[in-house]
């Protein structure tokens, strides 16, 4: 299920807008993003997943052309785009992903997924039209982000106290929002 999961979020992180096209776009590219490149080639892989996925699922796939087809390419570029800027962000703020931490993820995502050897895990990648390096550079992005967001958490905790500190911000006790409630349930457990 999460290595689906996965293959789903690689999918939608390829779609995108078809815009005009800029001089600084170089042949073989849909955007260019800082120094990052959203490639055709990359796009392409993507709808091939999503074709080969929806095949697996017995649903019709949107022919090139139709707004169906168009708002699956909007999509998947746009994710491709957001990917880039995440790692420019990371870059940034000097993350980087080390070959271990994706390994230790790609193999938690096998083991919950019973994939535990090549046997079983290749056969699920040719499935859904993906390549191991397809599924790792998603990972390099995914756990980027998820440092990128720790780090943003931290840095945010980090102002917050040295203003509290100053006196400009009063304490305020985080707050965590469970299930939303009516106004006819206050006080019902």
């Amino acid at each position: 299920v999460l290595l689906l999961a996965l293959i789903a979020v690689l999918a939608l992180a390829a779609c995108g807008g078809g815009g005009s096209r800029s001089a600084d776009v170089p042949d073989g590219a849909f955007a260019v993003v800082g120094d990052k490149t959203v490639t055709k080639e990359g796009f392409e892989a993507l709808i091939a997943q999503q074709k080969k996925s929806a095949e697996s699922q017995k649903q019709d796939f949107p022919e090139v052309g139709t707004p169906e087809y168009e708002a699956l390419k909007a999509t998947i570029v746009k994710g491709l785009v957001e990917q880039k800027e995440w790692e420019l962000e990371g870059e940034a703020m000097g993350i980087k992903v080390t070959d271990q931490e994706v390994e230790t993820e790609l193999d938690n995502i096998k083991k919950q997924n019973g994939l535990t050897d090549d046997q079983k895990y290749k056969p699920e990648l040719a499935k859904a039209g993906v390549t191991d390096a397809q599924v790792r550079e998603e990972l390099v992005a995914e756990v980027g982000q998820v440092h990128d967001l720790h780090l943003a958490a931290e840095e945010r905790k980090r102002h917050l106290r040295s203003q509290r500190r100053g006196g400009t911000v009063p304490a305020i006790p985080l707050v965590r929002v469970g299930q939303q409630r009516q106004a006819g349930d206050v006080g019902r457990p």
